[in-house]
């Protein structure tokens, strides 16, 4: 068990201390990865605790989704909030798996967390807080994958994860975690190749640095440039969205359904006739060919 402030400390800044006091006492469920296995099915274990949401405390979870034949992973870290599957799915998602690492730790949301949001609806905006975080966090992630060189996308994705999980030193950021090559080019749109080669062209010019514990990060983020401009960003064409103007209203015309049927039998003729003329063509040109064979193999060279 653990209490609801210790879960998110900032909660205590949107109560008062009468409310804090009750808060305090206020305990979510907890439930913590095994350290000798491969990691746990997350929506197996809401459903197993009949839980809707969880609350990642400590450690790491890895939500793998597949689009067809292409695999994509986004890290989730401590603060951050996962809910449990609705059952529908997106129509272009082939799976979609959310696995705990061993020794992570979730606090499960469930009807305890239902009853402090009806009595302090401040918590419900906490939690909103955290989705937005999360939601900013997906569209960086994003817009590092479409970054030209393979190199800057690993390069900003390091400090991306740094952000949750890298901690300041003397000699850089150190980001504590051993990711493979081909995890990183599954984080951002690449191959392992591609990201091999990435990673040596980073530690050949000092930009990372590798060592057992993880990886120290010397240069920092690349920055806009300036050939960058609103002109390269493209932007959706407001008139698809526009209203239509209103068109005046008048008497029904009656004889409209059966001129546009008339029209539609007239396009089918004339696709019917243009098809027919490609084929008649086709015949003539195979038909033509094969006179040229038979020509050719008849009339031979004299002395053969």
């Amino acid at each position: 068990m653990v209490c609801l402030l210790d879960v998110d400390p900032d909660l205590e800044e949107l109560l008062s201390v009468e409310e804090r006091m009750i808060a305090g006492r206020l305990k979510l469920r907890t439930h913590k990865v095994r350290a000798d296995g491969e990691g746990a099915d997350i929506a197996a274990v809401l459903q197993e605790a009949e839980a809707f949401g969880a609350i990642v405390l400590d450690g790491m979870l890895v939500h793998r989704m597949t689009v067809a034949d292409q695999a994509g992973l986004r890290l989730l870290g401590a603060g951050d909030i996962v809910m449990r599957a609705s059952g529908a799915s997106l129509m272009v998602v082939v799976a979609s798996e959310l696995t705990g690492m061993p020794e992570s730790t979730v606090a499960l949301l469930d009807d305890a967390l239902l009853f402090a949001i009806r009595r302090w609806p401040a918590v419900a905006v906490r939690l909103l807080e955290r989705f937005s975080e999360q939601t900013q966090t997906l569209a960086a992630q994003f817009v590092i994958a479409q970054l030209p060189r393979v190199d800057q996308r690993v390069l900003a994705l390091m400090w991306l994860l740094a952000e949750r999980w890298g901690r300041v030193t003397m000699l850089g950021t150190h980001l504590p975690l051993s990711l493979t090559h081909v995890t990183i080019g599954a984080l951002i749109g690449a191959r392992r190749s591609t990201v091999t080669l990435a990673l040596r062209e980073l530690v050949d010019r000092g930009a990372l640095l590798k060592h057992e514990q993880g990886w120290l990060l010397v240069e920092p983020p690349a920055k806009a440039t300036a050939s960058t401009s609103d002109a390269d960003v493209p932007a959706l064409r407001s008139c698809a969205f526009a209203p239509q103007p209103p068109q005046e209203s008048g008497p029904p015309d009656e004889a409209r359904p059966a001129r546009e049927l008339t029209r539609f039998k007239d396009r089918q003729l004339v696709r019917a006739a243009a098809v027919e003329q490609r084929r008649r063509a086709a015949v003539l040109v195979d038909r033509a060919s094969r006179l040229r064979g038979v020509a050719g193999a008849t009339v031979r060279p004299a002395g053969t």
